[in-house]
């Protein structure tokens, strides 16, 4: 798993830099509660993202947040509440159906 740079939004503005390329093995991403990704599909793979619930919720189960992204579009998810999502270094882990022709972006507020 990659570790993908989380680029702040602020009131000075932003240029986002380009996505990079979603992981075999999935990708993890420094999350703060006000972190989201943006998935973008420039091919036909359609792939569902799935970000991993680090604990059960007070029901007892872990819901893991999976999102379909269309063929050739973009999906944005999130935000990521930390004490449900971050793993035990502060990340969440994302992984893909299909990494083919997919990128990943991060971003917080």
């Amino acid at each position: 798993m990659a570790e993908i740079t989380v680029q702040s939004i602020t009131t000075a503005g932003l240029t986002p830099v380009a996505g990079v390329a979603a992981g075999a093995t999935g990708d993890t991403v420094p999350n703060n509660g006000r972190t989201y990704i943006e998935i973008e599909d420039t091919g036909t793979t359609a792939p569902t993202v799935t970000v991993a619930s680090q604990v059960d919720c007070d029901q007892g189960f872990t819901h893991d947040v999976s999102v379909a992204v269309p063929s050739n579009g973009t999906k944005l998810i999130g935000p990521f509440p930390p004490n449900r999502f971050n793993n035990d270094d502060q990340q969440i882990e994302v992984t893909y159906s299909s990494e083919t022709d997919v990128t990943i972006r991060a971003f917080t507020l």
